[in-house]
C-alpha cells in the first residue's frame, strides 16, 4: 500500500495516472524539469495492483504491499519525515 516514485528517473509519459483504477497519480511540475513527474498524491488508497509498476516504462515506480518493519515500531517516524523535508511532507 506504499508507492514510491523515483522522481529523477520519471520521464514523464503520465501512463500510471493512465492506468491506476483508483487514481492515486498526478502528474506534478517540477522546476528544471521539461515534463511534469508522476507523484503518488493518495498513497494511502493504493491497493497495491502493481499496475502502474507494470506499466512504466522508467521503471521508477515501488509498490509494497505491506509497510516496512521500522513503521510497526517506531511510532514517529511522520516526524522525522517532516523534518527531512524541511517541516513539508
Amino acid at each position: 500500500m506504499i508507492c514510491f516514485v523515483n522522481e529523477e528517473r520519471c520521464v514523464g509519459c503520465g501512463l500510471c495516472v493512465r492506468v491506476c483504477p483508483l487514481d492515486v497519480f498526478r502528474m506534478v511540475p517540477r522546476d528544471g524539469r521539461r515534463k511534469p513527474v508522476a507523484c503518488a498524491v493518495y498513497p494511502e488508497d493504493c491497493m497495491s495492483c502493481f499496475i502502474c509498476e507494470e506499466y512504466c516504462p522508467a521503471n521508477c515506480l515501488y509498490v509494497s504491499p505491506e509497510r516496512s518493519p521500522l513503521h510497526a515500531v517506531w511510532p514517529f517516524h511522520e516526524e522525522i519525515e517532516k523534518t527531512k523535508n524541511g517541516g513539508n511532507k
